[in-house]
């Protein structure tokens, strides 16, 4: 009696292989040209996703690595509101640690570095807000409790004026006076 209905089960399943692949094959040849999917899962051997390619918890598209707790770890994609190639690592909290982008501006390389608070060390383009390309690039490092004004900064910018190019140094003292070498 087990033997027929091995050979059942084994058909049917046979057959439903056959369907399935036939119907996710464009060509005879087997070659599957277009998958549509809102989301598309890598799993370990015990089904857990490690891995997603989709919309990220930003809404942004994107190559996204998990780790053992769900939590996004690293993160390759294009960013919707600017259409910038984008890579990103989080810290076991969550938070960004590094960042590697394209300006919005020329897609000119911008690599930030933080901690758990804020950005501690930006170094590449500096990105004006007017949306103009221009030759503004350094290095700059920030304190641990302000990242509005940087601790030390140097690098070349243009003079908007003349479109001559220079280089400056800024550090500021633990009193607070700021020196400017241009």
């Amino acid at each position: 009696m087990r033997l027929p209905i091995v050979l059942v089960v084994g058909f049917l399943a046979g057959s439903a292989g056959g369907i399935t692949s036939h119907l996710l094959t464009t060509s005879r040849s087997g070659d599957l040209r277009e998958l549509r999917a809102t989301r598309i899962e890598l799993v370990d051997g015990k089904g857990k996703t490690t891995a997603f390619i989709g919309t990220d918890s930003e809404h942004d598209t994107a190559l996204v690595f998990l780790d053992d707790h769900n939590r996004e770890r690293m993160k390759i994609g294009v960013w919707p509101s600017s259409y910038t190639p984008t890579l990103v690592m989080a810290g076991d909290d969550g938070q960004e640690r590094i960042a590697f982008h394209l300006s919005v501006v020329d897609d000119r390389p911008m690599i930030l570095l933080r901690d758990h608070e804020r950005t501690r060390v930006h170094l590449g383009y500096y990105q004006n807000d007017t949306g103009t390309p221009d030759e503004n690039w350094g290095l700059a490092f920030f304190g641990p409790h302000d990242d509005s004004v940087p601790l030390l900064e140097s690098g070349i910018f243009q003079d908007y004026k003349s479109k001559k190019l220079g280089g400056f140094l800024y550090f500021l003292e633990k009193d607070g006076r700021l020196h400017e070498l241009k």
